[in-house]
């Protein structure tokens, strides 16, 4: 297999759910899924003064925020920014060190030069989510892509959009694999011309941060293997062990599972390969 060592620039954040502060934010869920893949990496980003839980390898700069209060109607996610990140300042390590770097913001903590610079040199897989939020009030909203915005997104390798985010587009950038995800319905797969649509294996569960660990385990295999449809499969079925807990939200006990969880990621994977569908 491959060794693969991967950057993150994310966050980490406090939830506020029915009234409980829970850990979360990319820089933690992505790590997860490194932790679980056995990925050499290293996390950049912004960190609360109240963050009390296990924390990735990295270097994170204190400030009030991100802090997020959540709320659900139906399937609908209502949030609701409490307190906002700074903007991420410090140099980042030297990216010859690394083969694949995920910049996934949850609102504006990274810079767009710095976003650029890093797509000119490396593979990047971008997170649309907070380069398009907004706040009206204090409630997260969704932009529309501007300029800006959609040239940072065609200078990428892989782009994740969740349904959410998709009215932000009038039309899906053309240079990126793309992956646009749909919570428990599952996501569409668009590489070069063709375009394919995976459905989710059923679990219930907790979904928060399931498209952070999606998105990584997608690009990883995806290095592993270069097969982009293997790579959504196999990242579908492992994102359902998160969701479903039984791959755990703590990163010292991912360390060991992949070897106890890979017959059933395999299974997963096999029942859904009959159900892709080619759009």
């Amino acid at each position: 297999m491959v060794s693969i060592r991967i950057l993150i620039l994310g966050s980490l954040t406090i939830d506020i759910i029915e009234g409980k502060k829970l850990k979360g934010g990319p820089a933690y869920f992505c790590s997860l899924a490194a932790e679980l893949l056995g990925v050499e990496y290293f996390c950049c980003g912004i960190k609360p003064w109240g963050y009390q839980w296990d924390q990735p390898n990295g270097e994170f700069m204190m400030a009030e925020g991100p802090m997020f209060e959540h709320r659900y109607v139906g399937s609908e996610r209502i949030s609701n920014l409490i307190a906002a990140p700074r903007i991420f300042k410090r140099d980042i390590p030297n990216l010859t060190n690394y083969d694949i770097v995920f910049i996934n913001p949850v609102y504006k903590e990274f810079d767009y030069e710095l976003v650029k610079h890093i797509a000119s040199r490396r593979r990047v897989v971008i997170d649309a989510q907070g380069f398009l939020r907004q706040t009206h009030g204090r409630r997260i909203v969704i932009m529309k892509a501007g300029k800006a915005e959609l040239e940072l997104f065609n200078r990428c390798w892989v782009l994740h959009i969740s349904a959410d985010e998709l009215s932000a587009f009038d039309s899906i950038p053309p240079k990126p694999i793309t992956l646009i995800t749909y919570g428990a319905e599952g996501s569409r797969l668009i590489v070069e011309e063709k375009e394919y649509f995976v459905p989710a294996y059923r679990v219930e569960g907790d979904q928060t941060g399931a498209g952070d660990f999606f998105i990584v385990i997608f690009a990883v295999r995806y290095m592993q293997n270069d097969d982009p449809l293997e790579a959504t499969l196999y990242a579908t079925a492992a994102t359902s062990l998160f969701v479903e807990g039984v791959i755990p939200r703590n990163l010292k006990l991912a360390r060991t599972l992949l070897s106890k969880v890979e017959k059933l990621i395999d299974q997963r994977l096999r029942a859904l390969r009959p159900k892709i569908k080619e759009i």
